[in-house]
């Protein structure tokens, strides 16, 4: 028995020696690692004794990224390191150098997401230690990116954005969608034929109703301890499901239909000269009955 446990303590600890190894190796490598041209440019950029943006190297930059000069992932890298650090006017320079590259830089939305910065924002606006401009700014940020239709491409933009919305702004969404929702539900089953599925209105709600249903989704995902909104969600994301599914088999037996006229057009073509030849008969039988 006694064996038996101090094999067991042995194993623990190797296995806490191992994890220990790797928790101090990374912390070295980090220590030691080279600073790259990218990282000594950002330290420039968001020193800590700087009062404003330098606006100047901030465009550079960009440039610089743009002109492939610079690694754009290096450099996402290390706004990212100084996101998480715990300076807060290092972290708020940061936030405004990494809008700038967003906004002048095509390709680093595409970096923000593939390097997760938008999650070390989060931790940094759930931190209750961290500066309440820093955490604003952040907020605005992902708002401003969770809401642009040109991101749909990149879905953690918006399923971030959602995950930061209040209790008041998740019932804002439902009561939104939900008027969208009956509003393309009463135009899809009025009595009115054909439907109108392909005017701008129909469509247009369509749209919304497929683009709300990720977002109900991510408020299913984010609410733990608002029971009456859970179910609200919950019913509201299968009756979007519903409508979509609707629309697209109207739609399917609207498009079937379109291939179909040629045939019954040319019946229709055919059917006056059927007729104007069984009169003609017809006269020329009486004619020939009258003599």
């Amino acid at each position: 028995m006694d064996k038996l446990k101090l094999s067991q303590w042995g194993e623990r600890l190797k296995t806490g020696g191992a994890q220990m190894s790797r928790l101090v190796s990374d912390k070295v490598k980090e220590m030691l690692q080279t600073p790259t041209p990218e990282s000594k440019m950002v330290d420039e950029a968001t020193m800590e004794t700087m009062e404003e943006p330098n606006w100047g190297m901030n465009l550079r930059i960009c440039a610089m990224i743009n002109c492939e000069e610079f690694n754009g992932t290096e450099i996402v890298r290390a706004i990212k390191k100084k996101i998480s650090g715990k300076n807060s006017v290092s972290q708020r320079l940061s936030l405004d150098l990494l809008e700038a590259c967003t906004l002048n830089c095509e390709k680093v939305f595409s970096e923000v997401a593939s390097e997760k910065v938008l999650d070390e924002m989060v931790k940094m606006i759930e931190n209750p230690q961290t500066d309440q401009g820093n955490r604003d700014r952040a907020l605005q940020l992902i708002r401003a990116w969770g809401q642009s239709e040109d991101l749909e491409y990149l879905p953690v933009f918006h399923q971030t954005y959602v995950g930061t919305l209040s209790v008041e702004e998740k019932n804002e969404c439902l009561v939104t969608t939900r008027n969208s929702f009956e509003l393309l539900s009463s135009i899809l089953n009025a009595d009115t034929e054909p439907k109108p599925i392909k005017e701008d209105l129909t469509v247009s709600l369509l749209e919304k109703c497929k683009q709300s249903q990720i977002v109900i989704q991510r408020i299913i995902e984010t609410t733990t301890d608002d029971e009456a909104m859970l179910f609200e969600a919950l019913n509201l994301h299968d009756e979007l499901q519903q409508v979509i599914s609707q629309y697209e088999a109207l739609e399917a037996g609207l498009n079937s239909g379109e291939q179909l006229p040629g045939g019954s057009d040319n019946t229709k073509d055919d059917l006056p000269a059927q007729v104007v030849h069984n009169n003609e008969t017809k006269t020329a039988d009486s004619t020939k009955g009258d003599e």
